[in-house]
């Protein structure tokens, strides 16, 4: 996860990358004929697992589409899993997760948490797999499956902390971890320029053999620890899949990737998701897994990565606009906002491009890191009109009434047909949103987080019947085969 702090060259690196894009289409039906062939049916819940991927869809178990949102949870030290049964403070990790946690991811109008998960913790030894660290994060996804939560199980690393002392090999252990003086500005995550994270990095993506264990190539070895991990969720209800690796580095060809792309790095990184993927297939056939890009795609760079061979893996993604990344709830300068805005609308239509290309559902599986509200403004805004899905990070840093006031919004988390134009205007409380039925008889639920309507909201929709109760923290609508919806809701005055 890294957190670029703003600084000429890096500017200058991000301007390049941006200044020839331009954000892409989007769906937008503007009229929606009324109608009043409404049918009710029983309703059969707001989310209703196990979720599978179809074509260019996250789906239900009712053939729904699916929009999580929600936040991260990674911890980064002993016992490198956020488990459950203290209340957490903001600016700290939470170790564990109680009750008034679940009340604010509730509150907020959550359906989701990415759970971060070690590969140095579940696999320490080549072909060796910790079953007491995997049974804890058994009981840490059963507490979110009864308190409603979907949990997507993300194999974190930050600059190679976190990735077994296998996957360094002798040659990298003898360099230097000291990045380049010119980069302090950027922060810690200037030690992924540091000899030995390069050649970290160049070994992973060559897929060379492991340093205690030769004959295993790296991307075997990690494929043990996710088809160990897949195994035991495979099939589970509120499972939104496995992230096979947080953040991927291309290594010393980073300024090649984000200056003018670097496909053969990408043909790289997906050979070794394949390995995985394939290994992940032989005990875990339906669960979703997800692939990220190179760490520098889509915000500051564009990636071409082909598909990996599997029907059921996702397009995951980051954006992060790095001048506002960790600031004070300060604003910043008009300028600054308009790079922010460009940077935003490109990464979006960016990952629109790939997910339309691979005939794959995406999700952003990170952003926001900063007090400062305009990362998270502008990002779920932008995601609105996509009507996507996003994890922000991440609970228990960079939060705030502006924050926590941006992230709760009103969207559509299982929809029964085509979603069209979602929007949500938090100073008003004021939401629409418009879908397509599906061909069968179904129902559509909306979050609608209490936060917005301490009052109260009021409803109306065209096409569509509204069968749950008044105010109900999840709108379900009812409508008949093919209809054309159109839902709005206002806060009670």
């Amino acid at each position: 996860m890294p957190r670029w702090s703003w600084s000429a060259p890096s500017a200058l690196l991000v301007l390049l990358a941006v200044s020839a894009c331009v954000p892409g289409g989007r769906t937008d039906w503007s009229t929606f004929p009324a109608s009043d062939q409404a049918l009710v049916v029983p309703a059969p819940g707001p989310v209703a697992g196990p979720l599978r991927i179809d074509g260019d869809r996250l789906v239900d178990s009712s053939d729904r589409v699916v929009v999580l949102r929600g936040t991260n949870l990674v911890k980064k030290s002993d016992p490198y899993l956020a488990t459950t049964v203290s209340e957490s403070t903001p600016g700290e990790w939470p170790e564990v997760f109680d009750g008034d946690d679940f009340d604010y991811l509730h509150e907020m109008g959550f359906n989701a948490v990415r759970l971060g998960v070690w590969y140095h913790r579940l696999e320490p030894e080549v072909g060796t797999i910790d079953r007491e660290y995997l049974d804890r994060v058994d009981e840490a996804v059963r507490a979110f499956e009864d308190n409603g939560i979907y949990v997507l199980l993300d194999f974190h690393q930050d600059v190679f902390h976190g990735m077994p002392d296998w996957a360094t090999t002798d040659a990298a252990a003898a360099l230097g971890d000291d990045p380049p003086g010119f980069l302090a500005s950027i922060g810690w995550a200037a030690q992924y320029m540091s000899p030995r994270s390069l050649r970290q990095w160049g070994d992973l993506l060559g897929d060379v053999g492991t340093a205690t264990d030769p004959g295993v190539s790296m991307w075997e070895a990690l494929g043990g620890a996710v088809a160990a991990m897949a195994q035991r969720f495979e099939g589970r209800a509120n499972i939104a899949g496995v992230e096979i690796l947080n953040e991927p580095f291309p290594g010393i060809d980073y300024l090649r990737c984000v200056l003018g792309g670097c496909p053969d790095v990408e043909r790289r990184l997906l050979a070794g998701y394949q390995v995985v993927i394939d290994e992940v297939r032989a005990v875990a056939p339906t669960i979703p897994l997800w692939v990220e890009p190179i760490i520098s795609a889509p915000h500051y760079g564009d990636t071409t990565m082909a598909a990996p061979v599997d029907g059921q893996v996702g397009f995951a993604w980051h954006a992060y606009c790095s001048g506002t990344d960790g600031g004070t709830l300060e604003p910043v300068g008009d300028l600054e906002e308009a790079r922010c805005n460009l940077m935003m609308e490109t990464a979006h239509s960016r990952v629109a491009e790939r997910g339309a290309a691979w005939n794959a559902p995406t999700m952003m599986t990170e952003f926001g890191a900063s007090l400062n509200p305009l990362d998270v403004n502008l990002v779920t805004a932008e995601a609105d009109e996509y009507v996507g899905s996003w994890l922000h990070w991440a609970y228990g840093y960079y939060r705030s009434d502006e924050t926590d006031s941006a992230l709760s919004r009103v969207y559509p988390e299982a929809t029964a047909g085509i979603p069209g134009r979602l929007s949500f205007d938090r100073a008003t409380g004021a939401a629409s949103y418009g879908y397509r039925a599906s061909g069968e008889p179904g129902v559509t639920s909306l979050s609608i987080p209490s936060r917005h309507y301490p009052d109260g909201y009021e409803v109306t929709v065209a096409g569509a019947t509204v069968t749950s109760q008044t105010d109900a923290a999840h709108l379900v609508l009812a409508a008949s085969a093919g209809a054309d919806v159109r839902v709005t809701v206002r806060r009670r005055n």
